[in-house]
């Protein structure tokens, strides 16, 4: 895969993206999905080295499934770690170099983008729930997210669907059964309506039309 680096300081936030060419092929809604515990396990520590990104079988499979039927993708995730001195922006770029080889390597020619934000602090309007990472990729590859899906599977990344107005996906994988258990309660009883839950990402993949 070709790529280009985008790094914007002002805003903290760092953006991977592919040739735009490639995603003028794509017209079905966007996609957006998280990273870690849906492409890839999740550690105990942060992922700093590719050889240590263990992707979830199925879920590079599922990636190419969903762009072979025509949607947009877009990945989005908090990596946290860089705030905290846990790991830097140049190895979390190693990382997802790696991870989108996979991804070419399993039949998917391209990703329309990636963002990430440094930090998972309430206050950063880039880390989620918060939608400053959706915005930007609505305002810089002409998509609108309503029309769509966010997929994930901490509640963090539902509540991020919900406010971002686009379908929230919660898959069974990674921190699913915390998130559940969060969406069983009183006060997530709406949100939890309509959220949809999907035992993996292929399944997910397999729904879309």
């Amino acid at each position: 895969m070709n790529l280009r680096a985008l790094l914007d300081d002002e805003v903290n936030l760092e953006s991977l993206q592919t040739i735009p060419n490639f995603s003028s092929m794509y017209t079905k809604p966007v996609i957006g999905i998280s990273r870690d515990g849906i492409i890839n396990y999740p550690k105990s520590t942060h992922v700093t080295r590719p050889d240590e990104f263990e992707i979830i079988p199925g879920a590079a499979e599922a990636i190419a499934l969903i762009r072979q039927k025509g949607h947009r993708i877009v990945i989005l995730s908090n990596q946290y770690g860089i705030s905290e001195g846990q790991l830097t922006q140049a190895e979390v770029d190693v990382v997802n170099q790696r991870m989108l080889e996979i991804f070419g390597e399993s039949g998917c020619p391209s990703i329309d983008a990636m963002y990430y934000s440094t930090s998972n602090m309430k206050g950063d309007i880039y880390a989620l729930p918060n939608i400053g990472m959706f915005q930007r990729a609505e305002k810089e590859h002409n998509l609108k997210f309503k029309d769509g899906w966010f997929v994930g599977d901490k509640i963090s990344d539902i509540k991020a669907a919900e406010n971002i107005k686009a379908i929230p996906v919660l898959i069974k994988t990674g921190d699913w059964e915390n998130t559940l258990q969060k969406l069983e309660s009183f006060a997530n009883r709406e949100l939890r309506k309509r959220t949809q839950i999907f035992e993996s990402l292929m399944d997910f993949a397999i729904s879309l039309t």
